[in-house]
């Protein structure tokens, strides 16, 4: 696992917090200590680097000037989250987060680098999670329900999740959307952007509109890996969005839906108007959509899978495990699979490898075309 170290500026500007809800309170020169004092439902504006971690658990509102910082200033002997969200509605705009470590057994800290949310509600708005690292969410780790609205979560590592790990467990929603976001450059052994874990008995829905995931590297899920392995589901959606120039060692170049461990449950995927493009992988290159315990539920709607390579299914490889997985792969509107390549020669599934799964108004040479060596196997 990459360990970033936390980013240092020369002479950046002394940290700086008003209540802006109380005005004649005394300006603060920590986040900290302004979060400890400030009452729910209050808005701090905040400018200068900020140092050291803080814990939020009321309402509250925090502003950046656009050029602030929360540099949490962690490391393996002084580990922990930048923003750690207990409780509350919080919104934070106009900031960056950066340099939180949360790898250490002992203290137990492993969880969300940049920002920790185990309970409420965090919308993010311009805001810049960069270069932190943990076990889980390298950037954010996501037990509550998390907004991103034009920000982005860059060059972050983790074991799963380098960017982003969204999980559904009682109590929490784990409910995740990015509108206008963009998650780049992050590292994981699984899911190098995003890692979605959901279950039990929820849903643990990602859904993207208008972003993008980009540049990310893992060994399983490079951009995307959608895994449930409990009863319920786990539910990613992308509309107008795309999953572009990923890298996974094994399976899943741009993103790999997996239900693994109890037949009642599923993962679904499903992409509207959107794009899978260049993504590397051993195995789908695009996609792998694989139903070992349960079923991987594929579903493309007017999108593209386009230019992706593996060794064997360049677009998407789609395998049922027999006899107690299921997994359906289908193209609807004006979708396609089209220019995708396999390297593993003949048979090996340039536009798509179907292994024991389900396709759906999947056809050769008109929805599924142009591809190496070969449309679609099985």
């Amino acid at each position: 696992m990459v360990v970033f170290a936390p980013i240092s500026a020369a002479s950046p500007a002394p940290c700086k917090v008003v209540d802006q809800t109380h005005p004649f309170a005394v300006p603060q020169t920590s986040m900290s200590s302004a979060v400890g004092l400030a009452q729910s439902n209050d808005a701090l504006k905040v400018s200068g680097t900020c140092r050291g971690d803080t814990t939020i658990s009321r309402n509250l509102t925090i502003k950046g000037n656009g050029s602030a910082t929360l540099n949490g200033n962690n490391s393996s002997s002084n580990p922990g989250s930048v923003v750690t969200v207990n409780a509350g509605v919080v919104a934070i705009s106009g900031l960056t987060i950066t340099g939180g470590y949360a790898v250490t057994a002992n203290p137990v800290t492993f969880v969300g680098g940049g920002i920790d949310i185990t309970g409420g509600t965090l919308a993010l708005t311009k805001v810049s999670v960069t270069h932190n690292t943990s076990l889980e969410g390298g950037g954010i780790y996501s037990n509550g329900t998390l907004t991103l609205n034009n920000s982005s979560v860059t060059a972050n590592s983790a074991t799963d999740g380098g960017g982003i790990y969204n999980q559904r467990s009682s109590p929490g929603p784990g409910t995740l959307t990015l509108n206008n976001s963009s998650v780049t450059r992050n590292t994981g052994l699984e899911g190098g952007g995003i890692f979605n874990f959901g279950g039990p008995g929820g849903t643990g829905p990602v859904t993207l509109k208008n972003s993008s995931v980009t540049a990310n590297t893992a060994g399983d899920g490079g951009g995307i890996f959608n895994f449930v392995d409990q009863p319920g589901t786990g539910a990613v959606t992308l509309a107008n969005s795309s999953v572009t120039g990923n890298t996974a060692a094994q399976l899943g170049g741009g993103i790999y839906n997996l239900v693994n461990g109890n037949t009642t449950a599923s993962s679904t995927l499903t992409l509207t108007k959107s794009t899978v493009k260049g993504n590397i992988a051993q195995l789908g290159g695009g996609i792998y959509n694989f139903g070992d315990d349960g079923t991987a539920i594929l579903t493309l709607n007017s999108s593209s899978v386009i230019a992706n390579t593996a060794a064997d299914g360049g677009g998407i490889y789609n395998l049922g495990a027999p006899s107690t997985g299921i997994a359906t792969l289908t193209l609807a509107g004006a979708a396609i699979v089209k220019g995708n390549t396999a390297t593993g020669g003949t048979n090996s599934g340039g536009g798509i490898f179907n292994n024991s799964g389900t396709l759906f108004n999947c056809i050769a040479g008109v929805n599924v075309k142009n591809n190496t060596p070969d449309n679609i196997v099985g």
